[in-house]
Formats: C-alpha cells, sequence, structure tokens
C-alpha cells in the first residue's frame, strides 16, 4: 500500500523530528500536555519528516557533495558531529543545566528545587544497608549517650526531620533520623511490584529494636498513609498531576496473594493494621503521628520558573492546590486514628 510505503521512505526523518516536538511541549508547556497535544505533534513530525527527506535526506544520499566524499570522509564527519553533541551533553549534565541561561528571577525560583534536607546518607534506598543501627553519619543530633525522639518513615519523614532535629537540638532534646523512601514507618508490610531487596518491614523492625534498646521515649512517624493504602498518586484537579507510579502496600502474609491496588479486602485490612500498629505501639512509645502532607500536584520551583519565562505577571499567587481535592482524598483513607 503506498501509503505505508510512503511513511517508510520518511520514518527516519519522522523520528528525528518527534521526540524535540515533544519533548520541547513538555518543556514549555505550565502543564502536562493533553493526549491531543501530543498525537497532534506526533502528527505534525510526519510532514516534517517529509520535508527532511526530501530537502535533506534525499540531496545528501544522491546529490553531489555525498559522491564526493570517501568512506573515510563520511565517518570523519560523522564522530566529529556525534563528539560535538556528546560534548555539548556533558557541558550541560556537569555545569547543572547551565542555569546561568536564565534570567535573576527564574533562577530564584527554580532553586528552591534545591531546598531539602541536606543530609541524603540518612535516607535509605533499596538494597542500602540497614541492619546496623545506628549509621555513624546520622549521629549529628544525638546528645550525650541518650536519644530522646526517635523519626522513623518514609521520605516525608527524611523531609520534615532536619528542621525540626534543628529545633530540638536548640532545646537540648536528643534525637535520630533514617528513613526509608517509599516504606511506611510501621512494621508487618510489604510494597507491592518493587523487588526482594525493598526491605521495608526489616527497616522498621531495626529502628524500633534500636529505639527499645537506647530508652527512647518518643516516636515521630511520618508516612503517605493514604497513598500506600489507596494507590493512586496525587491528581489536584487543577492541572497538576504527581509523576510516579502507583504504590500501594499489604501486610507481609499476604504477600502472595497479588491482590491488586483496588481490591477492599486488602484496603480493609491495611486501614485495621494501621490502627492496631500504632495503638501499639503508643502502649510503648509516646506517639507523635504526622498525617500525610499535602501534595502540590505540581513541581512548584520548575512551575514556577516557567512562568517567569512564558511572561506571567502572577508567578506563584495562582499556583495552587484545593484543600477540598486534597482532604477528599485524605477523607478516603481515614482510618479514625
Amino acid at each position: 500500500m503506498r501509503v505505508f510505503t510512503a511513511i517508510g521512505q520518511i520514518s527516519y526523518s519522522a523520528y528525528l523530528w518527534h521526540q524535540p516536538l515533544l519533548a520541547f511541549a513538555r518543556l514549555h508547556n505550565l502543564h502536562k500536555p493533553a493526549q491531543w497535544e501530543m498525537l497532534s505533534l506526533a502528527a505534525l513530525s510526519l510532514p516534517l519528516g517529509y520535508l527532511s527527506w526530501r530537502f535533506v535526506e534525499q540531496p545528501f544520499r544522491k546529490g553531489n557533495f555525498a559522491r564526493s566524499l570517501s568512506q573515510g570522509a563520511i565517518f570523519t564527519l560523522a564522530a566529529t558531529t556525534g563528539s560535538a553533541f556528546i560534548a555539548f551533553g556533558l557541558y550541560g549534565y556537569l555545569n547543572n543545566g547551565v542555569p546561568q541561561r536564565l534570567n535573576d528571577t527564574a533562577r530564584y525560583y527554580a532553586n528552591f528545587a534545591q531546598s531539602r534536607n541536606p543530609d541524603q546518607t540518612c535516607m535509605l534506598k533499596i538494597g542500602d544497608d540497614f541492619s546496623t543501627q545506628p549509621k555513624t553519619e546520622c549521629q549529628e543530633f544525638t546528645i550525650g549517650d541518650r536519644i530522646d525522639v526517635m523519626f522513623i518513615g518514609d521520605s516525608h519523614s527524611h523531609a520534615i526531620s532536619y528542621q525540626a532535629q534543628l529545633a530540638l537540638q536548640k532545646e537540648n532534646i536528643s534525637s535520630y533520623s533514617v528513613s526509608y523512601a517509599g516504606c511506611i514507618g510501621l512494621e508487618g508490610y510489604f510494597r507491592a511490584k518493587t523487588p526482594d531487596r525493598f526491605q521495608c518491614s526489616k527497616y522498621n523492625e531495626r529502628m524500633l529494636e534500636y529505639a527499645r534498646k537506647e530508652g527512647v521515649k518518643t516516636l515521630v512517624i511520618t508516612s503517605r498513609f493514604t497513598l500506600y493504602w489507596n494507590g493512586a498518586r496525587f491528581d489536584n484537579g487543577e492541572g497538576g498531576v504527581e509523576s510516579g507510579k502507583m504504590a500501594y502496600i499489604d501486610l507481609l502474609q499476604f504477600r502472595d496473594d497479588n491482590a491488586g491496588p483496588l481490591d477492599q479486602n486488602r484496603r480493609d485490612r491495611v486501614l485495621k493494621s494501621y490502627t492496631e500498629n500504632i495503638l501499639k505501639l503508643a502502649r510503648e512509645f509516646n506517639v507523635i503521628l504526622i498525617y500525610p502532607i499535602p501534595e502540590a500536584g505540581w513541581n512548584v520551583p520548575e512551575l514556577a520558573a516557567k512562568r517567569v519565562l512564558v511572561g506571567h505577571q502572577k508567578v506563584v499567587d495562582s499556583i495552587s492546590t484545593s484543600y477540598q481535592v486534597f482532604h477528599a482524598k485524605e477523607r478516603t483513607g481515614d482510618c479514625g486514628i
């Protein structure tokens, strides 16, 4: 069929066009581009691909310039061009994306992406060793030979712990914090669709063993309880949709059941277990339970910087997340604690 033959002829040129079209649409768009926009750009790659095929690819293949080049010269030209692209990419990577290309206001907002807990070694990831506690590099806020407060939980625990520990230190309160990214701060669960090396429950067991050994009085537990119960990433209803795959948990004894995120039996037993787990810990410790920190839906520093670059007058005022939407989402996972 001639139409498919024609597409096949221009396919390489169309392939070269589609990626920059889609990439720049994502970079320039204030929100995630709609599906129709991406499909339109994919369709646009075909006529652009034809023009490239007709006026670049064909003349280069069959014109006098191509005939005048030896095989060695073609390889040299290709290697030189490829090296230039690699060097350009490395320059951007090694210079953190070359932030000086932005104006001062855009850089100001974009820089907030670096506003995070400076002690990244105290947030564990898959495969990290947590069997030995304490981690020496995480004892910055430990005073003497006592620990009064311990922070347990996922990356949200890591996000709040540094400033909280600074405040506790000023009050001569000793604290210790080691978090585990993507891991609920309670023992007895596994996170679905993760490798066996993701030892969430064992992390909590080791942390609690250490807490008991050191006579810790207060546990601060911070986790995305609703996400792990519900599985769905946050959609603020205003165009801001949190990136990432579904993330849900189940009890260890149900590991072989393969219950999905929407399985009501899984949800019921997880909610019930939340309550039982926290009440059990409350009989040993003073438990401070930090409810889920509101998600924005947006990457706020990136969105603010983009707004500056496209000339928006109200950069931050119009970036919002509905409290009603957030509250409705959290209420769906309210286990009455």
